[in-house]
């Protein structure tokens, strides 16, 4: 988990680096918002330490010739493989998204959209076939801030 986005864009970037030292080419290293906002936040910051960023759209293949690390977000994932995927921003307020929690009626709802992230991030991490990061760049979510899960990731 990292503190701050200056501290999370930092760690992507290292990371990202030592993909790279493994051989990993850009084309197949994926990162990963829940919201289109954060993926484009991202992609801006990738972009302006002079890293070439190709962003999935929905509805469109993915044309691996082109050069430049993926970016997307979770739900646009689905059904993709990547040798490393980073899933950024996997905050409290976004994963899931407040906004859902709140209007929820009932206790089963919010039962059934906590389900469904998390479901979501479980689909989103397993688009790895060799290396996953996963950050925060604030309060991380409770669907990783568990004690079992911050246990296996360190």
């Amino acid at each position: 988990m990292i503190g701050s986005s200056d501290a999370q864009t930092k760690a992507l970037i290292e990371w990202i680096e030592d993909c790279k030292n493994k051989r990993i080419e850009e084309e197949d290293i994926c990162i990963l918002a829940r919201p289109n906002e954060l993926v484009r936040a991202a992609a801006d910051a990738l972009q302006a330490k002079g890293y070439e960023v190709v962003v999935l759209k929905r509805r469109t293949a993915d044309d691996r010739s082109k050069s430049g690390l993926r970016l997307g977000t979770m739900h646009r994932s689905k059904g993709l493989e990547f040798a490393a995927v980073a899933m950024v921003d996997v905050n409290d307020g976004i994963v899931p998204p407040r906004r859902a929690l709140d209007v929820a009626a009932d206790p089963a709802i919010r039962r059934s959209i906590l389900d469904a992230d998390k479901s979501l991030l479980h689909v989103s991490a397993t688009r790895a076939k060799k290396r996953l990061f996963v950050s925060s760049s604030g309060m991380p979510s409770d669907i990783i801030a568990q004690p079992n899960l911050r246990a296996a990731a360190e």
